[in-house]
């Protein structure tokens, strides 16, 4: 796959010789480092203000953080606000199950597998054979028990 670098180089090579190819939008105004203030902005526009949206965070988390973590696709992030925002909401709740803390909406319980009894959140069937925590369980990270 390629970079959104090499997107845009190839773009522009591309875009000076055929006048009817419009670059797309999320690659005009693409630059190496995330505009935090455009970022919001585009999210502020599309929604209306959100108050997990601040000038340089999303759920929390840095706007560069988020470029990082996203890689090669950054560019169909930062030009989606709904996109960013379960890409920034994902994040997060990983985050927190790495920590081995369970998020608020892990109402439910499942026995997985592997892990045995879980926090889960609703609509999971009463076994499965694996579960969000099975990540922690492979890096070595706890796993919160449930209280029966």
């Amino acid at each position: 796959m390629s970079s959104w670098r090499q997107l845009v180089e190839a773009w522009d090579d591309v875009g000076a010789d055929v006048s009817h190819t419009q670059k797309p939008q999320y690659l005009q105004n693409l630059s190496a480092e995330p505009n935090i203030a455009d970022i919001a902005d585009n999210a502020d526009t599309q929604s209306g203000r959100n108050s997990h949206v601040s000038e340089d965070t999303v759920h929390g988390i840095p706007i560069r953080e988020l470029h990082a973590e996203a890689r090669d696709d950054w560019p169909g992030l930062v030009a989606d606000k709904n996109q960013l925002d379960a890409f920034a909401d994902t994040l997060q709740i990983t985050r927190m199950r790495e920590r081995g803390d369970v998020p608020s909406h892990y109402t439910s319980t499942t026995d997985c597998k592997r892990c045995g009894t879980v926090p889960i959140f609703e609509g999971l069937p009463d076994k499965v054979e694996g579960c969000p925590w099975c990540f922690n369980r492979l890096k070595g990270l706890n796993i919160p028990a449930v209280e029966e």
